[in-house]
């Protein structure tokens, strides 16, 4: 030392030490000494390790910047091969896989020699085959990814190898609690040693300190963990459920009724690692039991946080669950996860849960102490998905469990919910005696039920009503979820009908709520709704205000089902700004194609499509220039004519058979009444007879129900004035359909609609009642 010193100097020095980490004790000792012999001397050391000295400052380097990968790669990329093609988005998806660490980023652009910068990303499911082959004036064990961990992990004590390969299980990080309960003891210790040797990131999060293994790390402990379980590793980002594989889904959220998505990475068979996974699974049913019903109390917020930050944890540990037929730990996971995605207004995930995991659920018979989360599983499920494909295994469920008094909200939602079965035409007794009920839960919960069963029967007006009672009688209960929930359900009939006024004050009072769920995420759409309200009221600047909230990320967006999608289109209208209008609903329309919807084999079959689609439409035809949609317009017609000579589905379908109807009303009266398949040659008696046909669709399009969102161009009054402002005898016509569909029943009215879809100039009229058919204004299931 004294000649290190002498070589020092006595004026300000700095010391360099590289690469400490295996010599990490000597390097601590040489450092000790130095500083405390020299006020002047500072040392740089480089360590994966801390040297654990009082005079140190440790600075941990991150991982580079996803900006910052992209260009290490392209350099070393072109260095390689010059010539070598480098998609700008293919090259950002395969650095985003690559934890940030440089050497991976090298070795990844080094293979660019032999393959495309796709088929490195395909190969990365086996990371530590791929990227080998560093310099040749590398240190050995730079030359290989897996050198580069396997350095660290030789320095590990046994129980820290232990520890991380045990703590592998955990996809999406951990929290010390989850740690000392995987690792049956006290993990600070481990934890630390872990951190010290870069093995672990430490991060503060609004879930509270949590732990996290770069994915490189990750799959190099479980390939351990298989070892020790005498089991192979794969590393494919498949998943093993019940003996069965299944892909992984990459790159787009699950449409209804696909499997639970892959988390990505490395995953353990459950053949290997069992002890591990085993405390996997206890810890995930204790987390559910824990939080089953916790997004449902009067603060949800930091409940939701702590939900959030295990989403991927809970989901590897349900197909665990699902694998071993494990009834507790899939109930209490599926408790949870679809409190989240129920909040979070991820329908797709939360359909693909309850696909999954309602034949399980359905066939349990939970002991005493799992029977609560077993009903908030299929409450959860059942509520959110109500009006969906998935909900009756979860009914069964419910009716099978031990009835409780609905003194809570889950427990009143499942009172409700169980009595579904049994709320059926023509009086609807059962629904009637819930929405009675002295239990104000009860009775609010069956209101909002009420409100999608009369919706359903083409009865808004109805739906209304109840909705009015529902947040009379809930608004004493002080539930932020209630609150938000039912402001927004009367606030989207309100909107449906063309009561902006009232919409707009349901949503703010919503909006003023929100901030106790997580204002940020705005899970439910409040800001895109006042969008709408404000369109519909004519404030076109407020509206755009709304519109700036949700693009600035105020709130949750979504590709397809989102209605900035038209609104921006409807503001440029309504400022005079007609060619900006138009090309903003043609634009909408080719945004709903590219994203695709719930109904992946046939998009047009989507109601939102079609109204969207309508939408663009009338706009086009108000404006002379159906020459531009003429396409989207025959598809629209087409689609139509199929669904309505297929049989009967909902009567959910009529105000989109109605939407349609305005617009090809709208299309064929500005296209001079025979819409664009008319033929030029046409007399004018043929011309006269469309024009009837368009009057008559505008006037049936009103008795199904149009649904008007979207204003000015869909509004009532302007298509009323369309259809009045030909001749006296197109007048004439309108008066008299409206008389005679007001009498008309369900299936007359979807016979009706159909006849005049197939009428191309002629003078259709509605099917008479037969002396076996029900009585006018009777609707027929």
């Amino acid at each position: 030392m004294t000649g290190i010193l002498g070589v020092l100097g006595t004026g300000p020095a700095l010391l360099v030490l590289d690469n400490c980490e295996h010599v990490i004790r000597g390097a601590a000792d040489l450092v000790r000494a130095l500083v405390s012999s020299s006020r002047d001397v500072t040392v740089l050391a480089t360590s994966r390790a801390p040297l654990d000295l009082t005079s140190e400052a440790v600075y941990a380097l991150p991982e580079l910047g996803l900006d910052t990968s992209v260009e290490l790669f392209t350099q070393r990329a072109r260095a390689a091969r010059p010539g070598v093609l480098l998609p700008p988005d293919a090259v950002a998806e395969l650095c985003r896989h690559l934890d940030g660490l440089p050497l991976a980023v090298e070795l990844a652009a080094a293979r660019v020699r032999v393959l495309s910068v796709l088929d490195i990303a395909r190969r990365l499911g086996d990371r530590f085959a791929l990227l080998r082959g560093g310099a040749r004036d590398a240190p050995e064990r730079h030359r290989t990814l897996h050198a580069v961990v396997e350095w660290s992990w030789n320095l590990l004590t046994r129980d820290a190898r232990v520890a991380l390969r045990t703590l592998s299980v955990f996809p999406g990080g951990f929290s010390g609690e989850a740690a000392d309960q995987v690792l049956g003891g006290d993990a600070l210790p481990l934890l630390e040693q872990l951190a010290d040797q870069s093995l672990l990131t430490v991060t503060d999060t609004a879930a509270g300190v949590r732990f996290r293994m770069l994915e490189t790390v990750r799959e190099f402990g479980a390939a351990r963990l298989a070892e020790a379980g005498g089991e192979s590793a794969r590393a494919d980002g498949g998943i093993v459920v019940a003996g069965a594989e299944r892909p992984a889904t990459v790159g787009k959220l699950p449409a209804a009724g696909d499997q639970l998505p892959a988390t990505g990475g490395h995953s353990v068979a459950s053949g290997g690692g069992d002890e591990a996974v085993g405390r996997f699974l206890g810890w995930a049913r204790d987390f559910g039991v824990a939080h089953h019903d916790a997004l449902l109390g009067a603060e949800p917020l930091p409940a939701w946080e702590r939900v959030k930050a295990e989403q991927d944890n809970l989901v590897a540990a349900l197909r665990h669950a699902l694998a071993r037929a494990d009834g507790p730990t899939t109930a209490a996971v599926t408790a949870a996860l679809a409190a989240l995605w129920s909040t979070d207004s991820n329908y797709p995930r939360l359909a693909a849960l309850a696909a999954d995991t309602g034949p399980a659920l359905s066939h349990y018979h939970p002991e005493p102490a799992y029977v609560e989360v077993a009903r908030a599983a299929a409450v959860l499920c059942a509520g959110s998905l109500f009006n969906g494909s998935h909900v009756a295994r979860q009914l069964v469920t419910l009716r099978r469990l031990p009835p409780a008094p609905p003194d809570t909200l889950l427990r009143a939602t499942a009172v409700v919910l169980s009595a579904v079965p049994e709320m059926v035409p023509p009086d609807h007794a059962v629904l009637r005696g819930l929405c009675a009920s002295e239990r104000p839960l009860v009775a609010g919960i069956a209101e909002g039920v009420a409100t999608y069963i009369w919706e359903y029967q083409h009865d808004i007006d109805r739906a209304l009503a109840s909705a009015r009672r529902m947040l009379a009688v809930l608004a004493p209960i002080d539930n932020p979820t209630l609150r938000v929930v039912s402001h927004s359900r009367i606030s989207e009939l309100c909107l449906k009908t063309g009561q902006e006024e009232a919409a707009y004050g349901y949503l703010k009072v919503a909006l003023e709520t929100l901030p106790r769920l997580g204002d940020e995420h705005d899970y439910i759409g409040i800001r895109s709704g006042l969008a709408l309200a404000c369109l519909q009221r004519g404030e076109l600047d407020e509206a755009e205000h709304w519109l700036r909230q949700v693009a600035d990320g105020n709130a949750q967006q979504d590709a397809f089902y989102s209605p900035d999608i038209g609104v921006r289109a409807e503001i440029a209208l309504s400022r005079g700004l007609t060619e900006t209008g138009l090309e903003l609903w043609r634009g909408a329309m080719e945004r709903l194609a590219h994203a695709g919807s719930l109904f992946q084999d046939d998009p047009w079959i989507d109601p939102w499509a079609l109204q969207i689609q309508a939408a663009a439409v009338t706009a086009h035809a108000y404006a002379d220039r159906l020459g531009l949609v003429a396409e989207p317009l025959d598809r629209m017609r087409e689609r139509l004519r199929r669904l309505l000579t297929g049989p009967p589905r909902t009567p959910m379908e009529l105000p989109v058979y109605g939407t349609v109807l305005h617009a090809l009303g709208v299309a064929g009266l500005r296209a001079g009444g025979a819409g664009p398949e008319a033929d030029a040659d046409a007399d004018v008696g043929a011309g006269a007879g469309a024009r009837t046909v368009a009057v008559r669709m505008i006037a049936l399009a009103e008795r199904l129900r149009v649904l008007r969102e979207f204003r000015p161009t869909m509004s009532a009054a302007r298509a009323r004035r369309a259809a009045e402002a030909t001749e006296d005898t197109d007048r004439a016509a309108y008066a008299d359909a409206v008389s005679e569909y007001a009498a008309l029943g369900r299936d007359e009215l979807r016979d009706t609609a159909r006849a005049l879809i197939e009428d191309r100039g002629g003078t259709a009229r509605s099917p008479r009642s037969s002396p076996a058919s029900p009585g006018p204004g009777t609707s027929r299931s």
